[in-house]
């Protein structure tokens, strides 16, 4: 087999005369321009012919559905598989004929060998992938969860014996022990030392000849640039040289863009770049970890006081109504902060078990705090963007010190996105999601 690296999560596979493609990002950046590759690239779609298209997880940064779209103009005979069945029906409105929702430990037959759908615990629909063939087996772990070591040594042998495979050549594995929202929700900044080292076990557990780190070639875009110092911890090449320390006796390798591996009789050997790919490449840069500082957040000239009504009908609305349905034991302050280009203007909402109203009460004193801009806030009202646009990119922060007093101060584990109630992740996911294939679909009908 022949496996050539497209950036991040992005591999293009050649088993005999099938080409597989998992989790393809064409562009230079991704979820509404809130984050880039590394190095910043652009792959050309026409040259990738995929015969299978494989999308492990309904997140962003491996369902992009603009990429769908310029697939699908390409070939749309190319199959589409995924364990997400969410996934499969924006495939098919993007263009794909066929689409196939893969359960965990599925076996998909291809003319030289399999795929096994490897299982994932996350909460949503995931799933990793074992491609076998005569001569030459590999596990794209992609961002799979596992329990521990254990987990992960017990799924490498059952996976392989669903492929009929005798040994695991190369794993693809995660290296990244992002703090996505920690910043944002307040959270500790610092290294995380238990959830590197987890990961490091994670990978020497698969008993693969060979190990590349994987998924996990992003970055902020300029705009939240001050993020990435809070949010990537490690880069590849430092993964790579500790597992070296920690497993001496495995082949570690760190892929370059556009580079090739051949994967044969138990060895993984380099190829060389394939340049016919890649339409353009940026610098050769990776975020750096500096969680020093977490820069206040300003509102701009689109954050402006006309869109404050349009808020404050969807606080009065929905999310009083979301709130009044939780009914918690404990009363609750809320206060949600709506920055514009003239000021700040606090929502106060006061929750108790009879339900959500708003409240002329002190903001200083709240219980949790949310805070965003005008014109963020009203794109996920309106269904251009989503809940984890803003979150990720800290345009949504949070302060949490909802706690009991029963002899000791106990967080009260309400949602601190308290914004979700007015509309729930998932569902500005989805209207988001429509959004830009619809946005995408035009565009593909104007080239």
């Amino acid at each position: 087999m022949l496996w050539t690296h497209l950036g991040h999560a992005g591999w293009l596979a050649e088993a005999g005369d099938i080409r597989l493609l998992f989790d393809p990002l064409l562009g230079p950046t991704h979820y509404g321009g809130v984050f880039e590759t590394v190095p910043r690239r652009r792959l050309r779609a026409a040259e990738l012919r995929p015969d299978f298209v494989f999308i492990s997880h309904a997140h962003p940064d491996h369902f992009d559905v603009e990429s769908l779209v310029r697939l699908a103009r390409h070939d749309a005979d190319s199959v589409l598989l995924s364990p997400d069945p969410w996934v499969c029906s924006i495939a098919q409105q993007a263009g794909f004929r066929v689409t196939r929702r893969l359960e965990p430990g599925q076996r998909v037959e291809l003319q030289c060998g399999y795929v096994v759908a490897t299982p994932s615990l996350a909460a949503d629909p995931e799933c990793g992938f074992l491609v076998a063939t005569a001569d030459a087996c590999v596990w794209n772990m992609v961002d799979t969860v596992f329990s521990g070591p254990e987990h992960v040594a017990q799924l490498s042998q059952a996976s392989q014996a669903a492929a009929d495979a005798s040994r695991l050549d190369l794993a693809l594995v995660r290296f990244q022990p992002l703090k996505e929202v920690q910043a944002a929700l307040g959270q500790n900044l610092g290294f995380p030392f238990s959830d590197y080292e987890m990961l490091l076990r994670e990978a020497i557990a698969t008993d693969a000849h060979t190990l590349i780190p994987s998924s996990a070639g992003v970055q902020h875009t300029s705009a939240y640039a001050h993020m990435n110092a809070l949010v990537y911890p490690v880069r590849a090449g430092r993964f790579a040289k500790d597992l070296s320390v920690m497993a001496p006796e495995r082949s570690v390798l760190t892929p370059r863009l556009g580079e090739r591996f051949r994967v044969a009789n138990g060895r993984v050997t380099r190829q060389g770049l394939d340049d016919s790919l890649l339409e353009s490449v940026g610098l050769e840069s990776e975020p750096e970890f500096r969680p020093l500082a977490f820069p206040p957040l300003h509102a701009s000239a689109a954050d402006t006081p006309g869109l404050l009504e349009e808020i404050e009908t969807w606080v009065d609305g929905d999310l009083c109504a979301g709130l009044s349905r939780q009914a918690p034991p404990h009363p609750h302050l809320l206060v949600l902060e709506v920055l514009t280009s003239a000021g700040t203007r606090s929502f106060v909402l006061e929750l108790d078990a009879t339900g959500a109203s708003r409240s002329e009460r002190a903001a200083a004193d709240y219980d949790l705090l949310n805070q965003t801009t005008a014109s963020a806030l009203v794109s996920v009202i309106r269904g251009r963007a989503s809940w984890g646009e803003l979150l990720l990119s800290a345009r949504l922060r949070v302060s949490d010190r909802a706690y009991m007093l029963s002899g000791r101060c106990q967080p009260m584990g309400f949602l601190p996105t308290f914004v979700y109630f007015g509309a729930s992740y998932a569902q500005t996911e989805q209207r988001a999601t429509r959004y830009r294939l619809e946005h995408a679909l035009r565009q593909s009908l104007d080239d």
